[in-house]
């Protein structure tokens, strides 16, 4: 999947599968990836304080990165991260 197909399931072409506070998760045409979109939203006192960090989903995407590589590893599952942007 590419940068501009990514960015279309983003932008709402497709609905996501799941979303929390911290990230999206998107299906793709192919049935063996997903699409994962961390947010750069901060919340305090449960949701009663929003703003943004900027670079904070790239910081989360990266940390999520290692761990899911060690965790699979650890659990001998196959992961393979396609593209990281």
């Amino acid at each position: 999947m590419n940068t501009e197909e990514m960015l279309e399931v983003r932008d709402g072409i497709k609905p996501p599968l799941y979303e929390g506070k911290a990230k999206q998760l998107y299906s793709t045409d192919n049935p063996d990836e997903l699409l994962m979109v961390f947010k750069d939203d901060i919340t305090a006192g449960n949701g009663a304080k929003k703003d943004t960090m900027s670079e904070k989903g790239k910081l989360n995407c990266t940390i999520s990165k290692k761990y899911m590589n060690t965790y699979m590893i650890i659990k001998s599952i196959l992961i393979i991260l396609v593209h990281q942007k």
